[in-house]
């Protein structure tokens, strides 16, 4: 009993601590944004990949929901975040990869409307055949590390 205590109240202090930064910044008004709102600008250090924040900001401490447009044969390599990643293909097709094996054969087509969560520090690569938009979010701060981690 005293193991799933402890393990509730670690579960819970990232979320006590994320929401306290949120709340300090006073009221979240709503937001609506229609299609064809959104300011793409281009991903620094990939080329033909553009992005658009939606919600919040990806490198500080806090929730944040973002969409990224990547283009027709994108590879990315693999890689891993040190935090949990939530993604939603909104258009296309992406083929992702995990584990041990992260060769295109071995990576899983996931078409429009799938939803794909990648544990912290998890090695994946990814695939595009046609554009793709992915729709991210989760706790902030956002990075990727290219390669494995150390173990």
């Amino acid at each position: 009993m005293r193991l799933i205590a402890r393990s509730s109240v670690g579960l819970l202090l990232p979320l006590l601590a994320l929401y306290g930064a949120r709340q300090s910044q006073g009221p979240v008004p709503p937001l609506r944004m229609p299609p064809g709102g959104e300011r793409w600008v281009d991903l620094p250090g990939q080329p033909g990949v553009k992005e658009v924040v939606l919600d919040g900001d990806p490198t500080v401490v806090g929730m944040y929901t973002l969409r990224r447009r990547y283009p027709a044969g994108y590879y990315g390599p693999p890689h891993y975040h040190p935090h949990i990643e939530y993604a939603t293909v909104i258009t296309g097709t992406v083929y992702v990869a995990f584990g041990d094996s992260l060769e295109r054969a071995a990576a899983v087509a996931l078409p429009a409307g799938s939803f794909i969560r990648v544990p912290p520090f998890t090695v994946h690569a990814v695939w595009t055949d046609g554009e793709v938009i992915l729709q991210y979010h989760g706790p902030g701060p956002r990075s990727t590390v290219s390669g494995s981690p150390r173990r």
